[in-house]
């Protein structure tokens, strides 16, 4: 593609990319993979910069002697404007005229070498897990190890600076029998690679939960009233506390339904362990959703390892400003299979639970938070009760004590058909009154006082049955302003 044609499509780019100083450009180049943009002009850098944002050109070869090149010391927010406008260009292009014949892109792989990689050559991609050893592997959308998972060399690993957890789009080359292996990077989490330093999840700041997903827009009676009682945000650490058949099953159904419906550009992934095999067939269904499943027949220790890669990928997509949303089924569940994971400590709580164990699922419940200048990851987790197991019991004390949302389920409401059976007046978000107008506290601690009778849950959603949106219900306060106790 001629100079002439790049700037017509990227004139964007191009204009903004011209504002900056011939310092600022060469960092951008190098953020791209341009080798030795010292010695280009300005025009032809940020010409020869925009062919390889685009994936017009390649970088060229990268020379493997001398020390490690540094990461190149480009704003993140200035890479994130420049991939912005390119895809901004893409969507606007229009071919007019005779058809114009496809480009064919190159990639040169190493000087020790020389082999290209290009159009024909087969391919690979998935989310990386780092082993021991220092190589990695593709696994596949159920995060579990397959056969056939692309290997990744160290040496690609450390160049590229990969982490667990990232979406790896590469060229593979295959040794007879052996496993397809890695040979050049093409993509990073859906965009071309780039050399800066990239944002750590755990060094981040955190803020306090406080943009809602409405999930109950869909009309779903009881997602309704959870939106007004005990809403879920972005970054939520969500606790449910529920006995068996009080409808938990069906809640995460809808819940996860309405993330993929009303926010598909949220990365949805379900940990579900010891469910029956046909509630597990039916959660498969979801499109769009990472399931990562193990029902009672299965040792649920065979996805602890894939739902810790689950939750890296979800740091991964909440470090480049995505939201993440994981719903576990159930907390105590996993627990137990960390049991046989993790190495035991020794000491175990009152009701027999090992606090390594614990530890690490505590950990990773925590790992729920929002992100100052990021995404968020968002975790919803059921907690078993009612069973008269004091493990389970334990699990549900010592994980609810870093929640932030609480969901209860009574086995009395579903005694009387009523599914699930949440007792809205035992459930809430911290904090929500930071978020919420008056109206809507006020509305919601109306619902509360009502969902506290003999028949509250029956009473909250035919309440919400005469209005089609919470909009329109927390408007009509005649509906429920006679619960507001003052």
């Amino acid at each position: 593609m001629e100079d002439k044609e790049v700037l017509r499509i990227y004139q964007k780019v191009y204009d903004y990319l011209d504002d900056f100083n011939i310092y600022e450009v060469r960092n951008i180049a190098r953020a791209f993979g341009v080798n030795a943009p010292t010695t280009a002009k300005k025009k032809d850098l940020i010409l020869t910069a925009i062919r390889v944002g685009a994936g017009i050109s390649e970088p060229g070869p990268r020379s493997n002697k001398g020390a490690r090149v540094k990461a190149s010391d480009a704003p993140p927010e200035r890479i994130a404007a420049v991939r912005s406008l390119l895809t901004e260009c893409n969507r606007e292009l229009t071919y007019v005229g005779a058809a114009q014949p496809p480009v064919e892109l190159r990639f040169r792989d190493s000087e020790e070498t020389g082999r290209e990689y290009g159009y024909g050559d087969s391919c690979a991609s998935g989310v990386l897990e780092i082993g021991r050893q220092g190589h990695g592997f593709l696994r596949g959308k159920s995060f579990l190890p397959g056969e056939g998972d692309a290997i990744v060399s160290d040496k690609l690993i450390e160049r590229y600076r990969l982490r667990d957890g990232d979406i790896v789009g590469c060229y593979v080359a295959k040794d007879g029998n052996s496993a397809p292996e890695a040979v050049q990077i093409a993509s990073i989490n859906g965009d071309a690679p780039v050399f800066v330093e990239r944002k750590k999840f755990d060094e981040i700041p955190v803020l306090y939960p406080e943009e809602r997903f409405s999930l109950g827009q869909g009309g779903c009676l009881f997602l309704r009233a959870a939106d007004i009682v005990c809403p879920v945000c972005r970054g939520q650490r969500g606790i449910l506390y529920a006995p068996a058949g009080s409808g938990r099953t069906a809640f995460f159904r809808e819940a996860a339904h309405a993330f993929l419906n009303f926010y598909p550009e949220t990365k949805l992934i379900m940990v579900l362990l010891d469910l029956r095999p046909e509630e597990l067939t039916e959660a498969e269904e979801l499109g769009g959703a990472a399931v990562i499943a193990a029902s009672f027949e299965d040792a649920p220790a065979r996805a602890v390892q894939a739902a810790r890669l689950a939750l890296e990928h979800a740091k991964r997509v909440a470090e480049e400003g995505g939201d993440a949303v994981i719903l576990i089924d159930s907390i105590s569940a996993l627990v137990r299979a960390l049991s046989y994971s993790t190495p035991p400590s020794g000491v175990a709580t009152a009701g027999g639970v090992d606090l390594a164990a614990l530890g690490a699922a505590k950990k990773f419940f925590s790992s729920a938070r929002r992100l100052k200048g990021a995404g968020s990851v968002t975790i919803l987790a059921t907690a078993l009760k009612g069973r008269g197991v004091a493990m389970d019991a334990d699990v549900g004390e010592d994980i609810g004590g870093v929640a932030n949302m609480f969901v209860n389920f009574e086995r009395e409401i579903a005694a009387r058909g009523v599914f699930p059976a949440i007792d809205f007046s035992r459930s809430y978000t911290k904090r929500a009154e930071s978020f919420q107008t008056e109206e809507e506290q006020r509305c919601a601690f109306a619902l509360r006082n009502i969902a506290s009778g003999k028949f509250g849950a029956e009473h909250v959603r035919e309440l919400l049955s005469k209005t089609k949106t919470n909009e329109e219900f927390i408007a009509r306060s005649d509906l429920w302003s006679g619960a507001v106790k003052e």
